[in-house]
């Protein structure tokens, strides 16, 4: 596969359809690929082998990660606006 396709693939837009995904719904997957990319990615050894190769290590990671997110204000995204959440109604998070 070339590097195209594979970066495509990706790509919030191209990976999903307009008639699944609104406007937010793609700003937050590509907010969400990009945190992954940059803070993730580059630390997803420090979790390998979980809490029995090193406790602290993966609880720090952990934790800094969780405070990236919260940062990104990804915990209050689908909150109702007058619970003091962004209010992002998507149908790809509405349960059944």
């Amino acid at each position: 596969m070339s590097n195209q396709i594979i970066s495509d693939m990706r790509n919030p837009v191209q990976k999903y359809s307009k008639a699944f995904a609104t406007d937010e719904d793609l700003v937050l997957a590509k907010t969400l690929r990009m945190f992954v990319d940059k803070e993730v990615m580059p630390r997803r050894c420090d979790l390998d082998g979980g809490f029995h190769r090193d406790r602290v290590l993966a609880e720090k990671t952990i934790s800094e990660l969780g405070r990236g997110l919260v940062a990104l204000d990804v915990a209050r995204a689908f909150l109702p606006k007058e619970c003091g959440g962004l209010g992002i109604e998507s149908q790809g998070t509405i349960v059944h």
